[in-house]
């Protein structure tokens, strides 16, 4: 019966690490998508010579480090993958703080997205 525990538990910590491993490669993926994306609005922006509304003025100043983002997500996969067994509850932890980070980096992502197409609502206003 133990055995089958220490199976089960196993199964279950690749399982967790297989999914905390994806989490974070599409976390990094989505900033690093970011990285490509922003400088072209930002062009777009330069051209239109208006003021840009207060959350878009700050996603283009934090533009620079969404690159630096994505290459930080891949430390923790090979944090977690490098790593042989540790504890159950080191297990849970690594996997709560996995799902706490990749919730906050898809509603940053959104947040950017809406920050971007904000000029356009504003200027579509005022026509």
């Amino acid at each position: 019966m133990t055995t089958e525990n220490n199976k089960n538990i196993q199964n279950l910590s690749r399982t967790k690490k297989i999914i905390a491993g994806c989490l974070w490669g599409a976390g990094g993926y989505l900033f690093y998508g970011l990285s490509k994306i922003i400088p072209q609005f930002q062009e777009t922006f330069n051209s239109f010579g208006v003021q840009l509304p207060t959350l878009t003025n700050i996603s283009l100043t934090l533009a620079p480090s969404y690159k630096l983002i994505a290459y930080f997500c891949i430390v923790p996969v090979l944090f977690i993958f490098g790593l042989g067994e540790f504890s159950f509850k080191g297990q849970r932890l690594y996997f709560k703080i996995t799902l706490i980070a990749f919730f906050s980096m898809v509603f940053y992502f959104f947040l950017s997205l809406i920050s971007l197409y904000l000029p356009i609502f504003t200027l579509g206003q005022v026509v």
